[in-house]
């Protein structure tokens, strides 16, 4: 390999006698002799290429690398790539014309963002810097140089030699866009391998879950509003914290939009919304895989559920139209870099369902003389454990009668700010809980009734086919308490008993009301004076004989 004085060193290969193909596995001999064999003319240059493209911690091979889209000019990748790799043969053209040619490897460009000093990833075209990649060079199986970072210039006889480039690009891993070219030229008969781009490809995920799992994840208030994710972020374009997955349940698969490629200046000038919108034509929703609008995703089914609030990144007015998705932001599919400096290529948006609730109908069954009761709602959880969610309820079975609330109605209710005591919306006398165990206990005895049984528990599932808050019933029957009776005693008791004289009871001075509705009366006292020395006299065993007066 000779070196050509000058200001640019040129890499001379004219010199090359025998050689052989470097990279049989790739280009193999049966295409360099096909190729071979039909080529009769530098016009237009014929060259074979194959790219290869390796993502990061993987090592290059034809079985883990990616071979690149040569018929398109942009190709796509999801993980950060650590490598690329160009196979390029030319033939031999033996013509009288036909003499050197002149060749230059160049750097590949590439775009990436620079983390800022707390390790989040601005992503803004104004911060992004333009490079170039190193690379490695074989010419016919010779090594020119390592880590290149300054284009380099070869020339060889094409009328005499075939010619195998190998070059290996090396990526860093926080870069995002790459594209270039090379060139190869004859006696005006140009081409230009390696000429593509490689684009990350990102998606734009949509999870449905649980409105008070993500509350209590994001320590919010029942009736607060959600914030758009990349809301307070110092970087209002291209915040990365839409590319950190929440600790959620899904109640479903999520809606994934994309994959679409990161809208990078270098490739095009139009910003690249994640949802579908007012204008948007059938063309761009294919290209982008981009089906749903705002409107459709947030109309997504969930049996049992209903829609309550999301915290999608919202173009400028919260307007989706042609006009409000010109300026780039972050409603737009995009990518970012993690601490270590792993590619992000998948944002995250929560939309948030409520249960719909069960209406609660507490019913008490009791006489006329019934006065109003209350009842104790506790929640339980799994251990069996009771907490106190409201100490003061009353019957309210006049709402039983009432419409199942469903719709907007509904929706309102979840949404807004009625009275919320843990798993209980409350309106009025209308009570609604969300799925749960719950126990219901009633509080005090009246006017002599006692609730039977005094506790009740019972569980409210989560509806999987109505869209309409059903109601339950829970009915307490109230019954008289039974009078309290002194024990009987035993004989022996009666027997060895010192005499006492029970003082009457209250039911015995009132007497018995007559069933035939006559008056009470009471017992005169000396009618009751001859009961009483009758009895001492039976007690003591003297039986006086008592004279009957004329």
């Amino acid at each position: 390999m000779n070196r050509a004085a000058g200001t640019d060193t040129v890499y001379d290969f004219t010199g090359d006698k025998n050689i052989i193909n470097p990279f049989p596995e790739v280009i193999t001999p049966a295409e360099v002799e096909e190729f071979q064999r039909k080529t009769v003319s530098s016009r237009p240059f014929p060259w074979i290429e194959k790219i290869y493209y390796t993502e990061i911690g993987q090592e290059f091979s034809l079985q883990t690398s990616h071979e690149a889209n040569l018929t398109s000019w942009t190709n796509y990748y999801k993980k950060s790539l650590s490598r690329i790799d160009s196979f390029i043969f030319i033939p031999r053209v033996k013509k009288d014309y036909v003499l050197e040619v002149d060749g230059e490897i160049r750097n590949l460009k590439y775009s990436y963002a620079q983390a800022a000093a707390d390790a989040s990833i601005p992503l803004d075209e104004n911060t992004a810097v333009e490079g170039h990649l190193p690379f490695t060079l074989y010419i016919n199986g010779k090594l020119v140089g390592e880590k290149l970072t300054e284009n380099k210039k070869f020339t060889y006889n094409m009328s005499e030699n075939q010619a195998f480039i190998h070059i290996i690009y090396h990526v860093p891993p926080e870069c995002d866009t790459i594209i270039g070219s090379n060139a190869i030229n004859q006696e005006g008969s140009g081409a230009s391998p390696t000429f593509t781009a490689f684009v990350p490809l990102v998606t734009a995920n949509f999870h449905f879950v649980e409105d008070s799992a993500y509350r209590q994840l994001s320590n919010l208030q029942p009736q607060a509003k959600l914030s758009p994710r990349s809301q307070g972020d110092s970087n209002d374009r291209f915040s990365a914290k839409p590319f950190v997955a929440l600790a959620l349940k899904d109640l479903k698969a999520p809606y994934v939009s994309g994959p679409a490629p990161f809208d990078c200046d270098k490739i095009s000038k139009f910003a690249t919304p994640f949802l579908s919108f007012a204008g948007d034509t059938v063309e761009r929703q294919e290209r982008f895989n981009r089906k749903l609008t705002l409107e459709q995703l947030i109309s997504t089914p969930i049996p049992g559920y209903i829609y309550i609030d999301n915290d999608i990144d919202q173009p400028e007015n919260n307007v989706w139209d042609e006009n409000s998705v010109k300026n780039k932001g972050n409603f737009c599919f995009s990518f970012a870099v993690g601490k270590n400096k792993e590619k992000l290529t998948a944002k995250h948006y929560y939309l948030t369902y409520a249960a719909i609730p069960t209406e609660l109908i507490i019913k008490a069954d009791a006489p006329a003389n019934y006065a109003d009761g209350k009842f104790s709602l506790y929640a339980l959880n799994s251990a069996g454990e009771k907490e106190l969610i409201i100490a003061d309820l009353s019957d309210n079975r006049e709402v039983a009668a009432t419409a199942n609330l469903s719709g907007k109605e509904l929706s309102s209710l979840l949404r807004g700010s009625e009275a919320v005591k843990g798993s209980l919306r409350q309106v009025g006398k209308r009570l609604f809980l969300q799925p749960g165990k719950y126990k219901l206990v009633a509080n005090n005895k009246i006017n002599g009734l006692t609730a039977a049984p005094p506790e009740q528990d019972f569980t409210v599932g989560t509806l999987t086919k109505s869209s309409a808050a059903e109601k339950l019933t829970i009915t307490f029957t109230y019954k008289q308490n039974s009078p309290s009776q002194p024990p009987t005693p035993s004989k022996q008791q009666a027997t060895d008993a010192p005499l006492t004289t029970a003082a009457p009871t209250q039911a015995q001075q009132i007497g018995k009301v007559a069933k035939t509705g006559e008056t009470e009366q009471t017992p005169s006292y000396l009618s009751l004076y001859f009961l009483l020395c009758g009895s001492l006299l039976l007690l003591s065993g003297h039986f006086a004989p008592i004279n009957k007066r004329n």
